[in-house]
């Protein structure tokens, strides 16, 4: 029996939407030709996306559900799927179908790629995700960070212990945990021993100092590619070229690039720091004023109000609108008076308006609310781009290398991504300033904490970017390097 759209995603009938389109962009990865080995895979990836296209269409999909019900409903694919093809509802249907972008430029999205063994196949799906499914992704994240916010300030605050324990757990077993601790063993071992061997190492120096962390830094990252996997990793298998399947990597550049962005415009309003310091006074107030605020409104409602659980549901969201209203009044309009001028002065930061220019819109302040929500969206971006590369940046290159068969040292990668942070953190641990570094034909170079603080804050577009063209280069490097394709 033929294989329903359902079953072709793996899937329920009463999945949704989001659920579906992520199911869909697994099985591509599966089933994709330039991974699967399968004999059917060209024709299995064109049956999962007519099911994808079909599913996520809530007319095709509430048709088509019309005739499963009534047993006739086999995955035949969106030609002649019915028992009576020349009737009129099939053929508007079929119509309706092949009105759409997807059917309509099938034939030309076809690509052809080189594997290792100069194997051509041709697929339907481009080896880079298209505009829509970045966009679509993009959304599904944004989708369960504002439902994380939700869950976070309309329901009773969990036990954190089991989960901060789990996550210590886990962190503590992770490759860059192991590499983060053989380099401090490093550095504690060699700034132990140096003054004994080296009669010219002074423990004081500092520049003596950065080059036995970043030393120190290397050897470890280095020699963990080459004992790696460990005995609780799962064992890895070089495998042939596959470009296809990469993880994303572009929206780190574009969170940052944004951050930079105001961080420029604010310098040139002429605010102090770029608007960093007003955007920082806007977190604190925000986590005040939008999530304790609220949270204790909803659930001190909830507990006095009591109730069964549909009733608790709606007085804690009545709670929290109370809440999130009353923020908005004390902040942003003139019957709070000047409350978010002066936090944000005791926060720390004198500028009130590094954007926007101040003004009233009825009773609202517009003008101080574009200011707090563009502080908020830089923070947001600096901080999630930072995550985001160390979390993906650290992946990507062992990936790439042992699932798609890049010749890329993931190793080298990882030590340029730790390395600025390293030095920040001996820097603040070591109670050392600044370090004057003297490079040949040049002027001192003094390097600050200001200054690696500004290069942690531009790595996420300067460090991810070189990583994507690096990975662009790959056909380049394997046919002109290593004479293959």
């Amino acid at each position: 029996m033929t294989e329903s759209y359902y079953e072709l995603l793996d899937v329920s009938p009463n999945a949704s939407e989001s659920e579906i389109r992520k199911a869909y962009r697994e099985q591509v990865k599966r089933h994709h030709p330039d991974v699967s080995d399968e004999p059917d895979a060209r024709q299995k990836i064109i049956q999962i996306r007519e099911a994808k296209e079909v599913l996520t269409d809530e007319q095709q999909r509430t048709a088509y559900d019309r005739k499963r019900a009534s047993g006739n409903g086999r995955k035949e694919g969106t030609r002649g799927a019915s028992a009576s093809p020349n009737s009129s509802e099939d053929r508007h249907q079929r119509g309706s179908e092949n009105d759409r972008w997807w059917t309509r430029t099938r034939a030309n999205r076809w690509t052809r790629t080189r594997t290792r063994e100069r194997e051509r196949t041709a697929s339907t799906e481009r080896v880079d995700p298209t505009m829509r499914e970045q966009i679509e992704w993009a959304a599904d994240r944004l989708r369960e960070s504002t439902a994380l916010f939700v869950r976070a300030i309309t329901e009773p605050p969990p036990n954190p212990v089991p989960f901060v324990r789990g996550w210590l757990e886990g962190k503590m077993q992770s490759p860059t945990a192991i590499r983060l601790g053989f380099a401090a063993l490093l550095v504690l071992t060699f700034t132990q021993s140096l003054p004994s061997v080296i009669d010219a190492y002074s423990p004081n120096d500092p520049v003596f100092g950065m080059g036995i962390v970043l030393g120190s830094l290397f050897i470890s990252y280095a020699g963990y590619e080459f004992v790696s996997p460990l005995p609780f990793e799962p064992p890895r298998q070089r495998e042939r070229y596959k470009p296809a399947g990469k993880l994303r990597l572009w929206p780190i550049i574009g969170a940052n690039l944004v951050s930079l962005l105001m961080i420029a415009l604010g310098y040139a309003m002429g605010a102090a720091n770029g608007g960093t310091g007003f955007a920082l006074a806007s977190v604190v107030v925000f986590g005040v004023f939008f999530v304790v605020i609220p949270s204790v409104f909803g659930n001190g409602l909830r507990f006095l109000v009591g109730g069964n659980e549909d009733v608790a549901k709606h007085t804690t969201w009545v709670g929290v609108g109370l809440g999130v209203l009353t923020a908005i009044v004390v902040l942003f309009t003139p019957i709070g008076g000047e409350t978010f001028q002066r936090l944000i002065s005791l926060v720390g930061d004198p500028s009130s308006s590094p954007w926007v220019d101040p003004f009233l819109l009825g009773p609202v302040r517009i003008g101080t609310l574009l200011n707090f929500l563009l502080g908020m969206t830089l923070i947001s971006g600096l901080l999630w781009s930072s995550v985001a590369m160390c979390r993906d940046l650290t992946a990507a290159p062992w990936s790439d290398r042992y699932d798609h068969g890049y010749r890329i040292h993931p190793a080298i990668w990882n030590a340029a991504l730790a390395a600025p942070f390293a030095v920040v953190a001996w820097m603040i641990g070591s109670g050392i300033h600044q370090i004057p570094l003297q490079l040949p034909f040049v002027a001192t170079l003094m390097i600050t904490r200001h200054s690696m603080a500004s290069v942690i804050v531009l790595l996420p577009t300067v460090l991810t970017g070189v990583y994507i063209l690096r990975r662009r280069a790959e056909p380049l490097f394997r046919e002109r390097l290593y004479g293959q394709q």
